[in-house]
């Protein structure tokens, strides 16, 4: 056979992959290497209210999801405390044996009043037997925004507190939840049962009287303990937020909606317009946090907003940007990127420059996911702005997540740009060095960008992250072992036979989660690698592309189709006809590249592709495809025997007209593959552009290799056979010398003698004898 030079077209990124190319050691490029990077939002803290007058609650505490790929963070709780409930009676008076009784107002004013946890405790001890509901809800409201980590004075008010039968209003009683919710983990762990089934019960008993804030902070301070609500609870209390909606304020909207998501539980469609209405008609009141927040909940819920409501969202935060935080913009970026709607290029444009200012202030994780939410989106950036980020970024490794670091490499390869090599090494030491705390994703990932970006990793490195990627094979997902395989055989490297049976084992057990790029991606990693696939497994594979083909783009069968002819398998004809006819019925999507590809990796499996060869757009799309893509699609044809006189005519003229006019470079194998067809086939009538296209081999004749020369060699005797084209063979368009060295030699010999310089001399004096042609004295 001839050697066939493949290329392979990258591929486009649909939301989060992205595809590229890759050049293997034969020679053949080709494959599309998906990296998903994910993105994290977080929500942000804020303001806690308290009756008349508001502090700024400073807990920096966060909660972390990493199976969704995104950080939960924090919302912004806000209560009112101490005005709530009953009014007391002005002749009633609390006090203690021996002690100065006080009214009731006074206790709550002395509550209010303390300004360390030890006055509280002390005035609790004091007070508490004699504590009305009011009291109490304001007590435990102080201890956990003092931070009281003495359990005892949470006891003896919550005890008393139940005792009265908490025949308190909604407001003291989402007090008392929230408060709870808010302290420490031991404390709220110990009153855990009571918060559950008798405080939130209670609260929802009084939802007909519960305003937008109290039904606000039950939520946000459910989801900020990590709590969960049974699904009645949910809709009870989101149906009683529906109705009170138009009374709402935009943190009390926003903090609804990220304590569901936050939750991971859902807001009907319905109520989430509803609430996105609600939202954008009180806008002007909002804070940054507030529309970062909501965006963020939205986006985390996997939902969408109609257009309109982002633009105005949008635009509103836009207009408030010296007010936000870099979290603020990292968690809009991240929101609008995950949720996949377009934006103006100014918004994006903006949101990226004001964060850009405030760098200093950015953590790792906001820079991320900055560039992450930029890439996915497809953004441009200018290298002088990713080289800012970069270094911004790399300043703070020290306080970056594995994830931090693998979404910032993966996002440099996806936006184009270049890493230093220092910055390079930097980062992936970073990572190196903390793979016990990284999950598979980071490691794909970063093992995808690496690959992609054609930049240099050490070899310990790198095994170090295959051998940490082995590790941690069965929490990863399909993507994740089909980029690691990827990125590996991109880099020109190989897997040890053990790891990458452990790598396909545990790819073929996920393949119910694997899309049709996975398995595709898989395959042509093995093949490039010049490894085999078992033949159970691979027809697991097969079957599981097969299955879906409907989902599946051109190139996926052609990658597919490809690897399995280079490794030499054995495919069902079934499965050969169900994944050529795919092809044909997708021609439209597909490109010149591609179809040679299946063409060429048909002629190897020889089978006749009947439906694809039939199609009426091939033609066409050959005829826009380079030299090459040309001269491969005829060479696949001649191997089949496919005489299509019009298609091999077209294909022919195309690869000549190119050459005449030098718009596109010719090489030798493409020459050789088109005339080598013309003459298999036997088509006559095109013998003189063979002679002209073989005269062109001439003047790049250095560059011929023996298998172009034994083509040439066929041509030759098949423009003397049949007394073509002045029937004097080559001869005229190779030089005597040129035309001396067209011995036919039968490919399976010479393989033999590859690496045995002497031997193949001595071979070919002996051919060049045997054909008369050149004697032993002059060999």
């Amino acid at each position: 056979m001839s050697g066939a030079e493949l290329d392979g077209a990258g591929g486009s990124g649909t939301g989060g992959p992205q595809d590229s190319s890759s050049t293997s050691s034969s020679g053949i490029k080709t494959g599309r290497g998906g990296g998903r990077g994910r993105g994290r939002g977080r929500g942000s803290g804020g303001k806690h209210s308290t009756g008349s007058g508001s502090d700024n609650d400073s807990s920096n505490d966060s909660s972390s999801s990493r199976g969704g790929s995104f950080r939960g963070g924090r919302g912004r709780g806000s209560s009112r405390g101490g005005s709530s409930g009953r009014p007391a009676s002005s002749s009633s008076s609390s006090g203690t044996a021996g002690g100065k009784a006080l009214h009731p107002a006074q206790i709550t004013a002395a509550i209010r009043d303390c300004s360390t946890a030890e006055q509280l405790v002390a005035l609790i001890q004091q007070y508490v037997g004699g504590m009305n509901v009011i009291n109490l809800t304001a007590a435990i409201t102080q201890l956990s925004r003092l931070r009281c980590r003495q359990r005892q004075p949470y006891t003896a008010c919550l005890e008393h507190y139940m005792q009265l039968g908490t025949p308190d209003s909604a407001r003291g009683l989402a007090n008392v939840v929230y408060s709870l919710c808010k302290a420490p983990a031991d404390i709220r762990q110990e009153h855990q049962a009571v918060l559950q089934q008798q405080l939130l019960p209670a609260f929802i008993r009084a939802l007909p009287e519960a305003e937008p804030q109290n039904i606000s902070n039950v939520l946000y301070g459910m989801a900020f303990s990590g709590q969960q609500l049974q699904g009645h609870q949910m809709q009870q209390l989101m149906a009683a937020f529906a109705d009170v909606r138009q009374q709402a304020k935009p943190q009390e909207v926003s903090n609804t909606l990220w304590a569901v998501a936050t939750m991971g539980q859902q807001v009907p469609a319905a109520q989430l317009q509803q609430l996105l209405t609600a939202f954008v008609g009180v806008l002007q009141h909002a804070v940054p946090q507030d529309f970062s927040n909501t965006l963020w909940a939205v986006a985390t819920m996997g939902q969408q907003m109609p257009a309109a409501q982002l633009q105005q969202i949008l635009d509103a935060f836009v207009g408030r940007l010296q007010q936000a935080t870099p979290q603020n913009m990292s968690n809009t970026l991240w929101a609008v990127a995950t949720m996949g709607q377009q934006v103006h290029a100014r918004i994006w444009q903006q949101l990226l420059d004001a964060f850009v200012g405030r760098l200093q202030q950015a953590t790792p994780q906001n820079m991320s996911n900055t560039l992450w939410a930029v890439a996915t989106m497809g953004q441009q950036v200018h290298a002088r702005i990713w080289q800012q980020l970069l270094d911004a970024f790399v300043g703070k490794l020290q306080q970056a997540t594995p994830q931090d670091v693998s979404i910032t490499i993966w996002a440099g390869a996806t936006l184009g740009q270049q890493v230093p090599p220092e910055q390079l090494q930097q980062l992936l030491d970073a990572i190196v060095g903390r793979l016990q705390q990284a999950i598979p994703q980071d490691v794909s990932n970063t093992l995808w960008a690496v690959a992609s970006m054609g930049l240099q990793v050490s070899a310990e490195q790198r095994m170090q992250l295959l051998i940490a990627f082995v590790g941690m094979r069965h929490q990863a997902k399909p993507q994740g072992v089909s980029n690691t395989l990827w990125a590996v055989a991109t880099m020109g490297q190989q897997v040890q036979p053990s790891q990458l049976q452990q790598l396909l084992t545990a790819f073929v057990g996920m393949l119910q989660q694997a899309d049709p790029q996975s398995i595709s991606n898989t395959l042509w990693a093995v093949a490039t690698m010049g490894q085999q696939v078992p033949a159970a497994q691979l027809q697991q594979l097969l079957d599981a592309l097969i299955g879906m083909l409907q989902q599946s783009v051109p190139q996926e069968f052609s990658n597919t189709l490809w690897a399995v002819a280079t490794m030499g398998q054995q495919v069902s004809t079934q499965q050969l006809q169900q994944l050529t006819g795919a092809l044909a019925d997708t021609l439209q999507q597909a490109s010149p590249q591609t179809v040679a590809n299946t063409l060429w990796a048909c002629a190897q499996l020889q089978f006749l592709p009947q439906r694809l060869l039939a199609a009426p757009r091939l033609a066409g799309l050959l005829q826009a495809g380079t030299p090459q893509h040309l001269s491969n699609a005829a060479w696949a044809c001649g191997q089949l025997g496919h005489r299509d006189e019009q298609l091999i005519g077209l294909m022919l003229t195309e690869v000549q007209q190119r050459l005449t006019s030098g718009s596109s470079s010719s090489n030798t194998q493409a020459l050789c593959n088109t005339c080598w067809a013309v003459a298999v086939l036997d088509l006559q009538q095109h013998a003189a552009q063979v002679l002209q296209m073989a005269q062109a081999c001439s003047s790049m004749w250095s560059s011929t290799t023996a298998e172009e020369k034994q083509q040439l060699w066929q041509v030759h005797t098949w423009l003397l056979d049949f007394q073509l084209a002045g029937a004097q063979g080559l001869q005229g368009s190779l030089t005597e010398q040129q035309l001396q060295q067209l011995v036919s030699v039968p490919w399976f010999e010479w393989a033999k003698l590859q690496g045995a310089e002497q031997k193949q001399q001595q071979y070919l004096v002996r051919l060049f004898e045997q054909a008369g042609v050149l004697s032993p004295a002059a060999a």
